[in-house]
């Protein structure tokens, strides 16, 4: 978490492969996959969600049955078998975003990074979203950047605030609010970054 600014997509885009650090290193193992969502994926709107399901597998590697298996399986997690062959630009923001997190899914990875995972899901949409994420977190790394705190709250097991790319905290929810001493995170946050230049 942080303010706009902070860092937090630059971060991201940089344990996820797309830009290079300007200082230190980021380790991770050779078999280690990675699935990327970043804020405002840009989608190939002419094509489905079925479509683009079939080409972030087919860049994987992963063909056949084993390609029509997952693109079923991910379709059914994230509720858009009624939509998974209507083109992507004719469906609303949350149907678009939700087929950009399928695309990140699509590999099975070891590590999901998402940032602003749910911008644009109405609350049924975010449900079901929050649910899958949950039950993939028994046996995934999940990093999730989001500005709503209550998502932070509900989802993360371990909370790390930034601020001009600055480390201000890091731990568990519940550990934050008693480092800072405050009723909730919404007053963590802001006595971890709010006095900050």
């Amino acid at each position: 978490m942080g303010r706009n600014g902070a860092g937090k997509s630059t971060l991201m885009r940089t344990i996820a492969g797309c830009l290079n650090p300007d200082d230190g290193e980021i380790q991770r193992s050779e078999q280690c996959t990675i699935g990327y969502l970043p804020e405002g994926a840009p989608l190939y709107k002419e094509l489905s969600p079925r479509a683009c399901l079939k080409f972030a597998l087919s860049a994987h590697g992963i063909h056949g049955k084993a390609q029509r298996l997952r693109i079923t399986e991910i379709l059914q997690s994230l509720d858009l078998e009624d939509t998974a062959d209507l083109v992507l630009g004719t469906l609303s923001k949350g149907y678009q975003r939700r087929a950009a997190l399928g695309m990140a899914l699509a590999p099975d990875p070891h590590i999901l990074i998402l940032d602003e995972p749910f911008d644009g899901f109405d609350p049924i949409q975010k449900h079901t979203a929050v649910q899958l994420l949950k039950r993939l977190s028994v046996n995934k790394l999940i990093l999730i950047s989001t500005h709503t705190l209550s998502d932070a709250k509900s989802l993360c097991t371990r909370l790390v605030v930034i601020d001009h790319g600055l480390i201000r905290a890091d731990a568990a929810p519940k550990d934050i609010l008693k480092q800072t001493k405050s009723a909730n995170l919404d007053s963590a946050f802001r006595k971890l970054v709010g006095n900050t230049p």
